[in-house]
């Protein structure tokens, strides 16, 4: 197969290869948690808020509220509500506000039995309680909670369009174990209202996302934005019975029904052509769709929110308590939901994250239920692709993105990418608008075209490598005169790469190299040398370091400061003692090559640089360190010690274990180097290695303050057990015969 054709093939493959991994990973749980926590937030501000146009309204009970109501002080117990009326101002010392919004359940019902009573007034076509009217205790409340609860019926009876929420708890008593129950409400109320429903939320401070609709089970159970429009619709035609189940009461006819979406499509919608006849004679075709969308479709849906908190249309209870006439007659043919809603400081139990929502402006359970509601009337819950579609859209990103960037080249490939990407926001932005159908956008843009562009750009980075490595295998035999010429142009942009840094510079030196390299034939001398740098080599690179010059049996490596010069320095220590460790085990394998290497390392201020003329150039460090460098490996040989470095290297470290070697004048330098020996790491020093070091160190101490005696005296002690001491006997042959000086000069090498 012709090169083009295998690199179409390798193309394909990796097209198809990365549409797979980015499909497959969408079929599981992880792609629609990424889209419900990122894409669908993303969609949902890009949208912006949505106008709410369907009839629906929100009455707010909220600190605000409170403190424009006002309630007898003394009422008569069994009417707590006596009076009752709303005013920005206190009518007298006789009059208080209820409890605060937080304490809801404290409040007097009749209070919202008045509220009831004003919107039957204003033609409300239903009214949702979203507040939970359990029984109370008589103890705990300063009035006739009987009377009260009787109050409020009545007012639910006389607008006979009242919906009372319910709540779901946990039973554990049941003989089957643990399922949701019903909370009990007070039995007043539950009687009166037209039904009761609840309408379950995730914990406090959640995101809230979907909302149920209904729960399968037996009874069927609807939740309060589907009864909601159950009412609704109810409402607008009085002869319409969608459902009937032992949830009715019998004594008033009134209460909804628990309705069953199978049941009733099946019961009421079983001849769907007379029942749409029907609906189009009272011009309700559109509720009998909407109706079927609600009893057939999921039973927990994407909710479509409209905006931020606040933006489903909002009055204040004091407000419709006040009874304004402009007030009143913007709740006309609406369905009102009525519960807590404080912007400022949300109840405990009824705070929710939204995808619109942000700190201390979270929306609250009222209001997410009449944005239900507004979707079911609009049928306009967000609808989402099935998982195969979802999953050939990811396919179908990552292998276009993958295949834009290998077809061509680099730059019109990521061109392509980049318009793909932004034609599928748009697209997805516009039916997410119009239609309320949610793509996915996290999938095919976060996910599948960067992979598809990385991808694709590391399998060209790796074709570029394999024409460089075939370059670079062909100008090992061949350099043709024009590239050797376009070389030689070019080696000026060289000078841009040179930095100033501070850093280490390590020289080493092979001891009989010279005898070596005389005995063994030219080509048996270069394989040894490869097994001897190897090591050396080695402890460089792990350690940091990189090789700057190699000369025969000499190397010279640099270690850059970077960020942190305490680390850089104990990373040189740590390689001068492996790299002498490597270079003798290499010695004891073969001891008939054996060579001795010495070091030396100076740290100071060098330049980094390509240096050179013409075609060759060789990138290295330059300056007084290098040079320091050379001088000291120079030094450790004359003292007889392994490792020789200057005093700032080593200096404030606690990792490696050190031997003053004093003051030095090296050849060429006009100040003294202060020089240590680097003797082991600090984690395997034995005691009496450092015991040897601190004497040693105690009398070059002496020797610098002129203290011959003392310096003299140690160092002879030292010496009666290490005779063969290098440092030592180069030291007290400069302090010569006792008395013959007084103090040391610093030595010329």
């Amino acid at each position: 197969m012709p090169e083009e054709s295998r690199r179409a093939v390798r193309a394909f493959a990796a097209s198809v290869a990365v549409g797979l991994a980015g499909a497959l990973v969408w079929l599981t749980p992880i792609g629609p948690a990424l889209e419900a926590d990122f894409g669908l937030t993303a969609l949902f501000h890009l949208r912006g808020v949505r106008p709410v146009t369907e009839p629906v309204a929100i009455v707010a009970v909220d600190r605000a509220a409170t403190s424009h109501l006002w309630l007898r002080r003394a009422p008569p117990r069994d009417a707590p509500c006596d009076g009752a009326r709303a005013g920005s101002g206190a009518p007298g010392p006789e009059w208080v506000n209820p409890p605060a919004p937080t304490r809801l359940s404290s409040w007097p019902r009749c209070l919202h039995g008045l509220l009831v009573r004003r919107l039957h007034e204003a033609g409300a076509r239903a009214v949702v309680f979203d507040m939970l009217f359990r029984p109370r205790e008589p103890a705990f409340y300063g009035f006739d909670v009987a009377a009260d609860d009787a109050l409020f019926a009545q007012a639910l009876r006389a607008a006979g369009n009242v919906i009372v929420g319910h709540k779901l708890e946990q039973d554990t008593t049941a003989a089957s174990g643990e399922h949701a129950g019903l909370a009990p409400l007070s039995q007043d109320i539950h009687d009166a209202a037209l039904a009761a429903a609840p309408f379950p939320l995730p914990e406090p401070r959640d995101q809230v996302r979907r909302a149920a609709l209904f729960f399968d089970g037996e009874p069927p159970l609807p939740t309060l934005p589907a009864v909601a429009y159950h009412a609704f619709v109810d409402g607008s035609r009085a002869e319409l019975v969608l459902a009937q189940s032992a949830g009715v009461n019998d004594e008033t006819g009134r209460r909804l029904p628990l309705l069953s979406r199978t049941a009733a499509l099946r019961q009421h919608f079983a001849a769907a052509d007379d029942a749409r006849g029907s609906f189009r004679e009272t011009g309700n075709e559109d509720t009998f769709a909407t109706l079927l969308d609600l009893f057939g479709g999921p039973a927990v849906r994407y909710i479509n929110f409209h905006g931020p908190p606040g933006t489903v249309p909002t009055i204040g209870y004091d407000a419709v308590i006040a009874g304004a006439p402009d007030v009143l007659q913007r709740l006309r043919g609406r369905t009102v939901f009525v519960g807590y809603a404080e912007s400022a400081q949300a109840e405990p139990h009824d705070d929710h994250r939204t995808v619109f929502a942000g700190p201390r402006a979270n929306m609250h359970g009222v209001e997410i239920a009449a944005t239900a509601f507004a979707n079911i009337h609009a049928r306009a819950f967000l609808r989402e692709p099935g998982p195969s579609v979802t999953a050939v859209i990811v396919f179908v990103a990552g292998a276009a993105a993958t295949a834009a960037v290998l077809a061509g080249s680099v730059g019109i490939g990521l061109l392509g990418v980049g318009m793909l990407g932004a034609a599928w926001l748009a697209v997805a932005w516009f039916v997410f608008r119009s239609n309320f159908v949610w793509l996915p956008i996290v999938g095919p843009l976060a996910v599948q075209l960067p992979l598809g562009v990385l991808v694709a750009l590391g399998w060209r980075y790796r074709e570029a490598l394999q024409q460089r490595a075939r370059l670079q295998r062909a100008f090992a035999n061949f350099v043709p005169p024009d590239v050797a010429s376009r070389l030689t142009q070019n080696a000026q942009a060289l000078h841009t790469l040179r930095r100033r840094v501070q850093a280490a510079c390590m020289a080493t030196d092979a001891h009989r190299y010279t005898s070596l390299a005389e005995r063994l034939a030219p080509e048996a001398l270069l394989e040894f040398l490869n097994r001897y740098y190897e090591p050396l080599f080695d402890a460089v690179a792990r350690h940091g370091g990189f090789v700057s010059d190699v000369v025969g049996d000499s190397m010279v490596a640099i270690w850059p400061e970077g960020d942190d010069e305490a680390a850089a320095r104990a990373r040189v220590c740590a390689a001068c003692l492996s790299l002498i460790e490597g270079a003798d085990r290499l010695a004891e394998r073969e001891p008939e090559t054996a060579l001795l290497t010495r070091v030396g390392v100076a740290w100071g201020p060098i330049v980094l640089a390509p240096v050179g003329a013409l075609n060759h150039y060789e990138y290295r460090g330059v300056g007084d360190a290098v040079n320091t460098a050379n001088r000291l490996q120079s030094l450790a040989g004359k003292l007889g010690v392994r490792i020789a470095v200057s005093k700032e290297l080593t200096a404030g470290l606690d990792t490696v274990v050190t031997r003053e070697l004093g003051d030095f004048l090296l050849k060429g330098k006009s100040e003294p180097v202060h020089v240590v020996e680097i003797v082991a790491a600090a984690d395997r020093a034995d005691a009496a290695t450092r015991e040897r070091c601190a004497a040693f160190d105690e009398a070059v101490a002496a020797w610098r303050r002129g203290d011959v005696a003392t310096a003299r005296a140690r160092l002879e002690t030292l010496r009666l057990s290490h005779p063969g001491d290098g440092p030592l006997n180069y030291l007290l042959g400069r302090l010569g015969p006792t008395g013959t000086r007084e103090r040391l000069e610093i030595p010329v090498v």
